[in-house]
């Protein structure tokens, strides 16, 4: 499954569509998502409707309980936000089993 966490924009042709971090957690433990692309405001006020919540809580699940719940393949990052999209880069970089690809624009998982 690819997962697009979006409150606004619609997600590409062959992406489920989500628009909540709640919404997104639950597929990322309930089924098995290949890519993940992130927006970060979710129109509503308040932390956990942000999508740097869903980096926070895989790196806390890899981290602290030994779980993992990355997807399998890539994760990307469609938000402009200027402060969430460094900060979900940094998450990624230091604790995700993903590298960046410059050329895709993509973290990409690796072996």
């Amino acid at each position: 499954m690819k997962l697009w966490l979006d409150d606004e924009r619609p997600a590409p042709e062959g992406w489920t569509w989500v628009k909540t971090v709640t919404d997104c957690l639950f597929h990322l433990l309930q089924f098995e998502v290949t890519d993940l692309s992130l927006d970060n405001d979710l129109g509503l006020p308040g932390l956990f409707n942000e999508g740097r919540e869903v980096v926070k809580r895989l790196v806390e699940w890899q981290e602290i309980e030994g779980r993992d719940h990355w997807p399998k393949s890539t994760i990307s990052i469609h938000s402009w936000d200027v402060t969430a999209r460094p900060y979900m880069e940094g998450m990624l970089s230091r604790y995700s089993p993903f590298s960046y690809d410059r050329a895709s624009g993509c973290w990409n998982r690796q072996p």
